[in-house]
């Protein structure tokens, strides 16, 4: 006895899975297996089905969201798949900004161990432990340090003398 397309299509209807296929073939298959059985499938049973037959991971984003109709279903699925490849398309993309000699600022404890190295390169010997991170001179440490001390001082001159004339105290 011969099968009726309706009745081929309700065993392909039953075996719809996406696979390989992306979410909007899937729902156009789908959608035309539905339209040849006709009107033996009731919206319930579609929406069921067509949930069941997504990949893994769209159907748990759907089927959290709840959809009441085939329909939203059918939305939520595609807005979750262009979502998913956009987000992947964005990483595959993705470059580390390059630095350049105006915007490449370094931590000042980096700034400190290149000097050290130098320092170090010169001398040809390891720093000692009590060794300014500053100056990198052995005896004290970066916060007891004369030069810094020394540099900041020089960089609040050359800030004032950069903004307005330093007055003298004023009378009041």
């Amino acid at each position: 006895m011969p099968i009726g397309r309706a009745q081929q299509a309700r065993l392909q209807l039953d075996k719809a899975h996406q696979r390989s296929y992306n979410v909007p073939d899937y729902t156009t298959h789908f959608r035309k297996l539905v339209l040849t059985i006709g009107s033996g499938v009731s919206e319930e049973e579609r929406l069921h089905r067509y949930v069941v037959g997504l990949q893994d991971n769209i159907r748990e984003h759907v089927h959290m969201r709840e959809p009441a109709t085939f329909d939203e279903a059918c939305q939520l699925a595609t807005r979750y798949e262009a979502m998913k490849k956009s987000i992947q398309s964005k990483s595959f993309y993705y470059r580390e900004p390059k630095h350049t000699a105006a915007s490449s600022h370094t931590p000042m404890e980096l700034g400190n161990m290149q000097r050290m190295q130098h320092n170090k390169q010169q001398s040809g010997q390891e720093p000692k432990k009590n060794t300014c991170f500053y100056c990198g001179k052995p005896g004290h440490y970066a916060k007891e340090c004369r030069k810094k001390k020394y540099d900041a001082s020089i960089n609040r001159l050359n800030k004032g003398e950069k903004g307005q004339r330093r007055q003298g105290p004023s009378n009041q």
